[in-house]
């Protein structure tokens, strides 16, 4: 839907507001640079007004044929564009490198209503891309960051896009001016009324943009390198905020270039040292981002780890790398089973059916099992029925800073000393 510029904005403000308050897919935001140029300068040069018509149609049509709902407006040489809904759940690359193919072909008009011929215009296209970063993200950020895309998009020519992303230097002064923080999800009970663990999750603490989650800076961590300086920072400070909440288990992750890094033992025991962390109550938690193409390493890395006395857990099984070979390889102490295998299983008896041999192979093999993303009651009814003992999700607890945790634990603390 075409709006005018102060629409629009609205549009922008509406559909961010939503999206934090309901938790649905966030809204993208696209700004198209575009110039037309004659591709034959001997033949008259269509009007601006006739372009952007079949630019929007064209537009249109890709919307459509992608399953996008869209809102847009027209200002001057851009063409600002709103996703709202993404019913394929398609990439932020597929959206672009499609939009800028249907922009590709020449524009056609007959150069006046007494000629034949007609003047083919070019559509010289660059594209910028945003997505929120925070639940606090406005529109005027929205549109800063997409213009950040554009102007990185300009410097590559015609025909390119660029995606919004933080740079590897930016996330390296945010460490030095202390700007990442720690959450903690709560692990339960199936019942809720014990709290078993807690998983360290970091945050970015923004100045401008508010608290980033990390899907939007982990990537560029592990590109750069610079996740083994966030990792060993992270570690730290969980250690430093749970030796206080010594006996719940402890839950950290630690990327895979992190873990096999020269001198992570070294530094794991540093920080055990320097913290005072038991050992025992340290859970680090291996993704499944990426094969093991060293898996003798990892395995020599994984016994000195639990040479220290740390548990660890092999986390989001199912997702990548991890085949039943590997599980029986290696030695780990959780296991466990991510979000997407929860989610709609209410209604899909399969996902059920899944779940329940993963937690009975989980069980076989002597391993604590924790499920992930548990939101509603059915699916908690449906996970005692599994015989599944610890759980993490939105129906429990969502994350939280540590003193929170404080005082969850004061508060069971209480409600034990009265039963």
């Amino acid at each position: 839907m075409l709006r005018d510029e102060k629409n629009f904005h609205e549009s922008v403000r509406r559909a961010l507001a939503h999206c934090a308050l309901e938790r649905t897919l966030p809204p993208i935001l696209l700004i198209l640079r575009i110039t037309y140029a004659p591709l034959r300068a001997e033949h008259h040069e269509a009007t601006d007004a006739w372009c952007w018509a079949q630019t929007q149609e064209r537009i249109s049509s890709w919307a459509h044929h992608m399953g996008l709902d869209l809102e847009w407006c027209v200002q001057e040489n851009e063409c600002h564009i709103l996703v709202v809904a993404n019913k394929r759940d398609c990439s932020l690359d597929t959206m672009a490198t499609t939009l800028l193919a249907a922009l590709k072909e020449p524009f056609l008009q007959k150069s006046n209503a007494h000629e034949s011929r007609v003047s083919p215009m070019e559509a010289q296209v660059s594209l910028g891309i945003s997505r929120p970063v925070s639940e606090t993200t406005s529109g005027e950020h929205l549109e800063e960051m997409a213009r950040i895309a554009l102007k990185e998009s300009l410097q590559g020519g015609w025909g390119t896009y660029r995606i919004f992303a933080f740079t590897p230097h930016a996330l390296e002064l945010a460490l030095s001016k202390r700007q990442f923080i720690l959450f903690y999800q709560p692990q339960y009970s199936l019942d809720g009324k014990t709290l078993e663990g807690v998983e360290a999750l970091v945050r970015w603490s923004h100045p401008l943009y508010g608290l980033i989650l990390p899907m939007h800076f982990i990537a560029v961590a592990e590109r750069s390198g610079f996740i083994v300086a966030l990792g060993d920072w992270v570690l730290r400070q969980a250690c430093e905020d749970g030796k206080r909440w010594v006996p719940l288990r402890l839950g950290v992750n630690v990327s895979p270039q992190q873990f096999v890094s020269p001198g992570f033992i070294d530094a794991l025991s540093h920080i055990l040292q320097v913290t005072g962390m038991p050992p025992e109550c340290l859970e680090l938690e291996l993704t499944e981002e990426g094969p093991i193409t060293e898996f003798a390493v990892m395995k020599d890395i994984m016994e000195r780890v639990r040479g220290l006395g740390v548990r660890l857990a092999l986390d989001d099984f199912g997702q990548g790398w991890a085949r039943f070979q590997e599980l029986k390889r290696l030695t780990f102490d959780t296991l466990k089973l991510p979000h997407s295998l929860v989610e709609g299983m209410e209604n899909d008896e399969k996902s059920v059916t899944l779940l329940r041999g993963l937690i009975r192979l989980g069980h076989d093999l002597g391993l604590h099992l924790i499920v992930e993303g548990v939101e509603n009651p059915r699916q908690q009814e449906i996970l005692k029925e599994l015989e599944c003992a610890t759980v993490q999700g939105f129906l429990y607890a969502k994350p939280m800073p540590a003193t929170d945790i404080d005082q969850l634990l004061i508060s069971q603390h209480k409600n034990q000393a009265c039963l």
